[in-house]
């Protein structure tokens, strides 16, 4: 029992460190980065930034992000156990704040159905449909992405195109600091003119 037991951590530990070992961390990212399938509209990828298939791990693809940043991509579902695939990133932002924009469009170039599935922030999903758009505000740290057309329907087949818009964020507490004291000065001043 005891063996088995042993037996089974290992194996679980091997498993997790082959998990983490395949893991790549693309580093000091910004500009034009391009995903495995990009829409034909799609500006040219910055040079060294055309990084291939996401696939279903989030962990897989790690992206540090260091300033102002385009990824292209886009990710086909049949209703086939071998078409069945999700994109899945991670952006790791650092200390650095940043807004974020998902823009997703279905392709009906060849008569595929209406595309849909799931978009997930950190594992929070979000209902996705034909085409659209959603922002997510003041993101930092490591944040996981992942589009799951699995999660909706296909019949026979759907495919889509999508970006993520990545602009760092003007910090609120400053302005909101410069707010203040403007308006703390406005008041000196009031009073004293009155007194």
């Amino acid at each position: 029992m005891k063996s088995t037991l042993l037996s089974l951590i290992l194996a679980g530990a091997a498993v997790l460190g082959a998990t983490q070992a395949s893991a790549v961390t693309y580093q000091n990212i910004s500009g034009v980065v391009h995903e495995n399938l990009v829409p034909s509209s799609a500006p040219a990828a910055a040079p060294g930034q055309v990084l291939g298939d996401f696939g279903t791990n989030p962990s897989a693809h790690v992206l540090e992000i260091v300033g102002n940043t385009s990824i292209y991509g886009g990710l086909v579902h049949a209703n086939t156990a071998r078409n069945q695939y999700l994109d899945g990133w991670t952006l790791d932002f650092g200390t650095g704040i940043y807004d974020v924009t998902f823009n997703w469009a279905g392709d009906q170039r060849s008569r595929f159905n209406a595309f849909d599935g799931e978009f997930s922030v950190n594992g929070a999903s979000t209902a996705i449909g034909e085409s659209g758009s959603l922002t997510y505000r003041g993101l930092t740290g490591q944040v996981t992405f992942l589009i799951d057309p699995v999660a909706g329907q296909s019949t026979p087949r759907e495919q889509a195109t999508w970006d993520l818009q990545v602009v760092a964020a003007v910090p609120l507490p400053a302005s909101a600091l410069l707010l203040a004291v403007g308006l703390a000065g406005l008041g000196a001043l009031r009073r004293r003119t009155v007194a």
